[in-house]
């Protein structure tokens, strides 16, 4: 494997640590914001939703996951070929 592409693979990873890390927090802020609903749960999704009807960020949450797929599918397709 190569430097450059070794490198891209570890600030990939840095990447998504960091995007896992803020997701996890924003569900912790959900849960504790909604209370816990139906049977003891609360529904991990229903922030999620919201937010994609009202981004006020700026960001096209479609573009983005469209984005992420095509990135997933490459690396996995560097790593079978070794």
């Amino acid at each position: 494997m190569s430097a450059a592409l070794k490198t891209s693979l570890t600030k990939l990873d840095q990447a998504v640590n960091k995007l896992e890390t803020v997701i996890d927090k924003r569900i912790s802020a959900a849960q504790q914001n909604a209370g816990a609903g139906k049977n003891g749960q609360t529904d991990l999704f229903s922030s999620m939703a919201s937010s994609r009807k009202s981004n006020d960020n700026g960001i096209d949450t479609k573009m983005l996951a469209d984005k992420l797929d095509s990135a997933i599918s490459k690396v996995e397709k560097i790593l079978q070929e070794g």
